[in-house]
This record gives C-alpha cells, sequence and structure tokens, in this order.
C-alpha cells in the first residue's frame, strides 16, 4: 500500500552537501556521491591542519 511508504524517515536518513557537477546530466564519476567535505580539494581540507 502507498499509505505504508508515506511514514516519516526516523534516524536512518543521511544526507550530505554534493558538488554542482550532480544537477549535470554529463557528469558520470563516483567523486559525485563523496560527500564535499571528505574531498581532498574541498576548501575545508585546506584549512585543516596539517598531520606530522
Amino acid at each position: 500500500k502507498i499509505q505504508d511508504l508515506m511514514k516519516p524517515v526516523e534516524d536512518i536518513l543521511e544526507f550530505y552537501q554534493v558538488s554542482d557537477a550532480v544537477g549535470s546530466a554529463k557528469s558520470n564519476s563516483s567523486r559525485l556521491i563523496v560527500p564535499i567535505d571528505s574531498q581532498k580539494g574541498s576548501i575545508k581540507n585546506f584549512f585543516k591542519p596539517k598531520r606530522a
């Protein structure tokens, strides 16, 4: 039944900010599913302290 599918999500839904390239039909890369914060070239990673 459709009513069984229309329930609020309870703590199982996770979401992440992704690249703008996700919205392009031309894009086809595994990088599209990597959260922006964990991408090597991310601006946030640029300002992280370097590991010794």
